[in-house]
């Protein structure tokens, strides 16, 4: 991989404190973002690296051809982060879409190179055993996704009203549901300590729904549980001090 395919797949970069072992953590964002969702973690210096995953057709990657097939999407990623870690520690991190993306990755990193991350920590996902009956599914109109993205209140109220604007993003967020809704599990399970978080008022990624994750991984599951919504990762301001904390315990 050059260096300019490099800086596309994983655009953002946070430092790490000096004298720490390299530790890099790969993070894969909800649907509807991009790598840039956790960009302000990158400007934070940390006894980890993070690093943001970009997907093929968003972000700065938006001129490639996205990928809508869940197990193709995961096998050129899996490929990417082996090259990437060279070798290194790493622990992989996904919230809401990007738990399940996260979870396969892990499962082609130990099947099909060998490698297993330290910890995969995921967080606003059911296992991926389960099926959430709640959410949007990509057939559904477009009143249906508006109804959604209102639901999940991320979406700034001024796209709305531009409908040029909100056609266009609507059309994109579908893709990502596409590809939510390509997820099959094939009864994998993963050789990787498994660590959940939930939030209180996340009613589709509960505690009781988040501790499904146990039965997919052979090592040891934790759960830990946070006050907020959804969108708890991005918004809860003490949230990445309890990321590293687990990735490091």
């Amino acid at each position: 991989m050059n260096d300019i395919q490099n800086k596309k797949v994983f655009p953002f970069e946070s430092k790490m404190s000096r004298d720490m072992e390299a530790m890099n953590v790969f993070c894969f964002q909800h649907a509807g973002g991009s790598a840039s969702s956790y960009r302000k973690w990158t400007l934070e210096v940390l006894p980890v690296k993070i690093i943001c995953v970009e997907l093929p057709g968003r972000g700065m990657r938006r001129r490639e051809k996205f990928i809508e097939d869940f197990e193709e999407l995961t096998d050129h990623l899996a490929q990417e982060i082996y090259t990437k870690n060279n070798g290194a520690k790493f622990s992989l991190f996904g919230h809401s879409m990007g738990a399940a993306l996260a979870f396969k990755v892990c499962y082609k990193l130990e099947k099909q190179y060998g490698i297993s991350p330290s910890k995969l920590i995921v967080a606003g996902r059911q296992a991926p055993q389960k099926e959430n009956l709640l959410e949007f599914k990509s057939y559904m109109g477009d009143e249906a996704l508006i109804a959604e993205l209102k639901r999940y209140q991320q979406t700034p109220e001024e796209i709305f009203n531009d409908n040029d604007f909100l056609n266009h993003i609507l059309k994109e967020i579908r893709k990502d549901y596409r590809l939510n809704d390509s997820f099959l599990y094939n009864q994998e399970v993963i050789s990787t300590p498994i660590i959940a978080h939930a939030a209180t008022n996340d009613v589709e990624a509960t505690k009781d729904i988040m501790k499904n994750w146990e039965q997919v991984t052979q090592e040891s599951f934790s759960l830990r549980e946070f006050e907020g919504n959804h969108f708890f990762v991005l918004d809860d301001q003490t949230y990445l001090s309890y990321l590293v904390k687990d990735i490091l315990a």
